[in-house]
């Protein structure tokens, strides 16, 4: 099941990303109940301000983790991303829960291109992202890190 962010969500996405597993790819360093707060209130926000954002993804009433869409920068391309739960891992779940998320993104916000950004070594990502239809543009800088956009072009119905 695909939701939007809720208070009560504050403890399962702090220990969503308190694991060291979930964040290699996407941070320096896993974040502390403080950080994921704020992540949580930021996607709350981001909900409020723009109507999209990142869906929390639950199965059987556990949160598994994060999918969606959100802007990083006003005026640019957005980016879509995925994270889940080591426990979801390797299962289809991600790539299930981004078809419906990017199916209501195109459903609700018309077609528009979509970018994502993926670490060198996330092979999981990749694979992934193709199969949702991100092809390469760049090799680029984020955060200090080297990392490659994919974008996916406006879906048309």
């Amino acid at each position: 099941m695909l939701r939007g962010p809720a208070l009560s969500d504050r403890a399962a996405i702090a220990a969503l990303w308190a694991d060291p597993s979930v964040t290699r790819h996407i941070l320096p360093e896993p974040l502390d109940a403080d950080g994921a707060f704020a992540r949580l209130t930021a996607s709350a926000g981001h909900w409020a301000l723009m109507g999209f954002g990142f869906f929390v993804v639950e199965m059987g009433g556990a949160v598994i983790g994060e999918v969606g869409v959100k802007v990083r920068t006003p005026g640019k391309m957005p980016h879509a991303g995925w994270v889940l739960a080591p426990s979801a891992h390797g299962q289809g779940l991600g790539g299930e829960a981004m078809d419906a998320a990017l199916a209501w993104f195109d459903a609700a916000h018309g077609p528009a291109p979509l970018a994502c950004l993926i670490a060198p070594d996330n092979a999981a990502s990749f694979r992934l992202a193709a199969r949702l239809g991100f092809l390469p543009d760049a090799q680029i800088i984020d955060r200090g890190e080297p990392v490659h956009r994919l974008v996916r072009a406006a879906q048309r119905s």
